[in-house]
């Protein structure tokens, strides 16, 4: 079942005569991890902001659980996808974290008691429930980030749309990022999908498109998708450390590398060589 529907969708900021999307249409099941992937400026946070209905959709459709994404059915959408931006400090508004993760639960008049459990769960689901009473200003980038998260958690969707999340973290804050997506995404409570240009969460997903121009350019299995080193460069994307190293070993005369497509099939391949040699 399709989760996400877009079929034809265009739209053009106002003033611009090239479109910013031009006729995209893909489909996301329930459940799925989608990395749109493109490089700055190719349209990807356009259409996210479209499937979330930020901005009107100038032809085409686009549907969210069967519910076309129209101005009539803004309320109903956003009860179905939460965003998480790339900046977290554009997003706080509460003078603590737990009052942030609040706000958009106060939007939706819930209950006293039911908002507070539902603030306490999502903080805990981000391994943030001791800094519920801390200042957002007093976080780290990658605090900040997780308590976005939260925010959006605490609100059930079925849509969790991220985009750009790790751009302005450290190494360290990316990776608890992504390993949070990754276990949410196990727990199959969400479908995700998460705008980047980094080919190494892209890899993560379990379907992967590619804007460029405003155009879908490629659909399909990351791991295909990542070791075509000509779309990748072609489309102005860095390949995965994955592609580089196979295509070095490869120029050096090493074979036997076309069954490994990850980093952990690479580490076991290497070191299976390296006992073999002994």
């Amino acid at each position: 079942m399709a989760m996400i529907e877009v079929n034809g969708a265009t739209f053009t900021y106002p003033g611009n005569k090239t479109p910013a999307l031009r006729d995209v249409s893909f489909e996301v099941q329930v459940g799925t991890w989608l990395a749109i992937v493109g490089h700055n400026g190719s349209g990807k946070s356009t259409l996210a902001r479209l499937i979330d209905g930020l901005l009107p959709l100038g032809t085409g459709t686009i549907t969210v659980d069967g519910l076309p994404v129209t101005v009539a059915n803004l309320t109903a959408i956003h009860q179905r996808v939460a965003f998480v931006f790339q900046n977290p400090d554009n997003q706080f508004v509460g003078t603590t974290v737990a009052d942030d993760v609040a706000f958009g639960l106060e939007n939706q008049r819930l209950d006293r008691n039911e908002m507070q459990a539902r603030v306490n769960q999502a903080l805990k689901e981000v391994n943030m429930l001791e800094f519920a009473d801390r200042e957002p200003a007093q976080l780290s980038g990658g605090q900040k980030q997780r308590v976005a998260l939260a925010g959006a958690l605490a609100l059930h969707p079925q849509v969790l749309i991220v985009d750009e999340a790790t751009a302005m973290l450290d190494p360290e804050g990316k990776d608890q990022i992504m390993k949070l997506l990754t276990r949410l995404h196990n727990e199959g409570k969400l479908t995700i999908l998460s705008i980047t240009h980094d080919t190494r969460e892209a890899a993560l997903a379990d379907q992967m498109i590619m804007i460029d121009g405003g155009q879908l350019v490629a659909n399909g299995d990351p791991k295909k998708l990542l070791a075509d080193k000509k779309l990748m460069e072609d489309h102005q994307l860095t390949p995965t450390f994955l592609v580089a190293l196979k295509d070095e070993l490869a120029s050096q005369g090493v074979t036997g590398l076309d069954d490994v497509t990850t980093e952990d099939e690479m580490v076991t391949w290497i070191w299976q060589k390296l006992n073999s040699t002994k």
